[in-house]
This record gives C-alpha cells, sequence and structure tokens, in this order.
C-alpha cells in the first residue's frame, strides 16, 4: 500500500484517533486557498481576548455587586470557550469547521458543570442565580392541561395542535438522524408516551387525551420526524463523497456549490446497533434506552 492511500484511509476511517488529526491538514493540501482557516492561530486569539477582557474590565457599564457577577461570568464563559476552540481535541464532525464543533463540545461541559452546581441548591436558589443569568427566568409559566375533552372532534384535534406539533417533528427528525434505526427510534417514541402518563400528575401538560397520545403524537408527528430522519440517513448513505478544492473549480456555479456543500456531511457512517449479536450490545442498547 503506498503512502497515499493509506492517507487516504486514515481520513476516511472516522473512528480512527489518528485520521481525525489528519483530516484538516488533507484538507488544506486539496484546497489551499482555505489554508488561512485551518492553521493555528493561537497568539493571535489570545491576544484578541486579553484586550476585550481588558476592555470590559477598565470601562463597566455599571459599578454594581450584580452587574458584575453578570459581566464576570459571561467573560469566564467566553474565556473557557475560546480555550476550547484553541485546545480541545478535534471530534468526528468536520464540517463546517472543526473549531465549531469544540466550541459545541465546551458548552456541553459548561452545561454539565452547570447542572452539577444546581445539584447541590436548594429550588429557591437556583431559581434565583437562573434569573440572575436571565431575569425572563425564574418565573412559573403557564400550564396548559390537554385532557380536559377528549371527544374525537374535528374542533379539539385543531385545539390541540400547537408549537409542540413542530418541536415534535424536529426533535425526532433529529433522533433518526443520531440513532439512525427506525426500531431504536419507535421504542424511544413509544416509551416517552409511557413516561408522560406516568407524570401527568407532577406535570399539567403530560395529561393528553388517548388519541392526542398515539395518534397525534406517536402515528403523525413522532413518525414524520422518524420518516425524514431516516430518508436524510438514507440520501448520505448513497451519496458519492468527492471533495475538491474551490480553487480548483472553474465556474462560478461550481464555486457556490461547493461552498455551500461545506455545510454538509464530509462523509457518513451507517451505524447498526448489532442488539441481539452480544450481550455487551444488549446491555448498552438497554442502556441508552433508559437514558433517553
Amino acid at each position: 500500500m503506498t503512502d497515499s492511500n493509506t492517507h487516504h484511509n486514515a481520513i476516511i476511517d472516522s473512528f480512527d484517533d489518528r485520521s481525525v488529526q489528519a483530516r484538516s491538514l488533507a484538507y488544506t493540501e486539496n484546497d489551499p486557498t482555505t489554508e488561512f482557516f485551518y492553521r493555528p492561530r493561537t497568539l493571535t486569539v489570545l491576544t484578541i481576548m486579553l484586550v476585550g477582557l481588558v476592555y470590559v474590565a477598565m470601562f463597566p457599564e455599571a459599578d454594581d455587586m450584580k452587574t458584575n457577577i453578570k459581566f464576570g461570568t459571561w467573560a469566564g464563559t467566553f474565556s473557557f470557550l475560546l480555550f476550547a476552540m484553541l485546545q480541545f481535541r478535534d471530534g468526528p464532525f468536520i464540517r463546517p469547521h472543526p473549531a465549531i464543533w469544540r466550541v459545541v463540545l465546551g458548552l456541553g461541559v459548561l452545561y454539565q458543570m452547570f447542572l452539577v452546581f444546581i445539584l447541590f441548591q436548594n429550588k429557591r436558589d437556583a431559581r434565583y442565580i437562573i434569573s440572575c443569568i436571565d431575569p425572563s427566568l425564574g418565573v412559573p409559566l403557564p400550564e396548559r392541561s390537554y385532557a380536559e375533552n377528549c371527544e374525537l372532534t374535528y374542533d379539539n384535534v385543531k385545539n390541540q395542535l400547537d408549537i409542540f406539533v413542530i418541536y415534535h417533528i424536529v426533535g425526532w427528525y433529529a433522533k433518526a438522524v443520531v440513532l439512525r434505526d427506525y426500531w431504536f427510534c419507535w421504542i424511544l417514541s413509544i416509551m416517552f408516551e409511557v413516561m408522560e402518563y406516568s407524570l401527568q400528575h407532577q406535570l399539567n401538560n403530560f395529561a393528553e387525551c388517548w388519541w392526542d397520545h398515539w395518534i397525534l403524537d406517536v402515528l403523525i408527528c413522532n413518525w414524520a420526524g422518524l420518516y425524514l430522519g431516516m430518508k436524510t440517513c438514507e440520501y448520505f448513505e448513497m451519496k458519492a463523497y468527492s471533495w475538491r478544492g474551490i480553487k480548483q473549480i472553474n465556474t462560478l456555479k461550481g464555486k457556490v456549490k461547493r461552498t455551500v456543500q461545506q455545510f454538509t456531511p464530509h462523509d457518513w457512517t451507517k451505524f447498526e446497533w448489532g442488539t441481539t449479536k452480544s450481550f455487551k450490545n444488549y446491555i448498552a442498547v438497554i442502556g441508552l434506552l433508559f437514558g433517553n
């Protein structure tokens, strides 16, 4: 096997640690016009960050404790995200740029740390802390019961249609793209409705009519999201991936198309959970089902 073939295989294998580091370097070789965006800029970014922090600290909008804590929290968050962007390892996602996904990982780490902190607060203090971040938070939300009149009529069905219909479709579309398995997603969809039954005595929003649970939610909204998500997976599985640099494309239409394709996956991995292939797989799938 030649060196070029070895390099190509390293890029294709998304589960090889070395391939993740080789991808961005290989991309600059194929498209030198984007080399600027893939080279280290640590000193430049740190200098800009320090100048910004000094400016905000020296010229504050107000000088009360609440404002100082708010600005300090946001400045600390911003500094950590910049550190994540510069120092975190690249993951399997490299489009449109690996740095974006490092920031996403940094946001996930911050969110987990915040949840751990909130875990040790009582309800009153937790709500106060959240209201300091955003004054619109910490206020009781209006709750609506969807089980007041369960007659299956046109008016009742129409009254049940709200923004949560969009949330159902988009949410299950995303789950299908991530999990990439019909059966897995269907089990999750059904179990979520069972969970709503078990918690409706605590949350009025979970109190729904039987046809709202099983027809509107499961058979229509969830199914629509799952179907579109799996069709998206099938499209990317069948698609041929051949990337050329923008400079290597002669036509304006081709350059625009290539720019748009930068926001699509670099490659696609068809994944099978193999639930019945081994006891380890079975336990992992069961754990993931309960975790979701």
